[in-house]
């Protein structure tokens, strides 16, 4: 009923107040996506599990006690007897304590999520108001809990919310601690047959890496997780797109990109590099300039990331 009213009622609204404007957002999205939440839930599990652990450890203590009284109650005289009842009956009640301390209605589990959890929520929350407010929206709906028959992608914020509370999660530093900043190497686009039967794309690639990451100020996506994007967008390698770059350069919430592609004239390779930023904007480009053979090649790809390193130290 309160969906039914929900829909019935949205319209109305609208139609005495044609000012206003009308977002979305999917909440169960953010909460499954938000790097916040996910690491806080990830140190949670972290903690219950050592709790379980502990929890078994007494039960088995209990088990072992009990196991070993039966054995050798025939024995025991009455007084030892009453002591080993009494040992295993505070072992029991000590179990149940511990289950109650953080198990229980105002337990440890309840109060560590609510530390862990709460501040992640807050932020969410903020967020979404800048957003909303920045894109002169007065109203924001959970499309995830409310009934909605169809919603334009220009009126879901959900992806703009998401990528505004990842950059920040991730910016934030231990006092003392630098943070990373985090870069995205792509295939390069090989024009020709000639270059990607050589692998030279690739081999410039793995040099252009190695020469990178000796900067310990980067941090250098791994071809694994970007290969993995690639292959799950249904994206050839040797095809890849500046749209494609711009895409994946969101999913990794990375702080610069290095795309570009390779030609080949007669015995020449041509190199194009740009460096993008956290949008997908070109702020920077290259080009070198080496004979078909691999050396070479390499030469150039530290040459290129050396001008990358010394962009990146501004």
């Amino acid at each position: 009923m309160k969906k039914l009213l929900f829909l019935i009622f949205i319209p109305a609204f609208l139609v005495f107040s044609e000012e206003l404007k009308i977002s979305f957002i999917n909440m169960e999205r953010v909460l499954k996506e938000y790097a916040g939440v996910n690491e806080a839930k990830t140190e949670l599990d972290r903690m219950v599990k050592e709790w379980e652990d502990e929890l078994i450890l007494k039960k088995r203590e209990i088990d072992s006690l009990k196991n070993l009284y039966e054995k050798e109650k025939p024995s025991l005289s009455e007084e030892a007897k009453i002591e080993r009842e009494r040992q295993i009956k505070e072992k029991e009640e000590d179990y149940r304590r511990f289950l109650e301390e953080v198990w229980g209605r105002n337990g440890k589990l309840k109060e560590t999520t609510k530390k862990l959890i709460e501040p992640h929520v807050a932020k969410i929350q903020k967020t979404i108001e800048k957003t909303a407010k920045d894109m002169g929206y007065d109203l924001v709906i959970d499309i995830s809990k409310d009934v909605v028959l169809y919603s334009s992608q220009k009126v879901d914020i959900t992806d703009l919310v998401l990528e505004e509370l990842n950059r920040e999660y991730r910016g934030i530093t231990t006092p003392g601690v630098l943070r990373k900043i985090k870069v995205c190497i792509f295939p390069f686009y090989e024009k020709s047959e000639a270059l990607r039967a050589a692998q030279w794309g690739e081999i410039f690639r793995g040099a252009l890496r190695s020469a990178i990451s000796k900067y310990g100020r980067l941090e250098l996506i791994s071809e694994g997780e970007i290969f993995v994007s690639m292959d799950r967008r249904g994206i050839d390698e040797s095809k890849i797109t500046v749209q494609d770059v711009k895409q994946m350069i969101l999913e990794f919430v990375a702080d610069y990109a290095v795309f570009g592609r390779l030609e080949m004239e007669g015995k020449e390779i041509k190199i194009y590099a740009d460096l993008l930023d956290q949008n997908g904007t070109v702020i920077e480009s290259y080009t070198d300039s080496s004979p078909d053979e691999e050396n070479p090649l390499r030469e150039a790809a530290y040459r290129i990331a050396q001008k990358i390193i010394e962009r990146l130290k501004k």
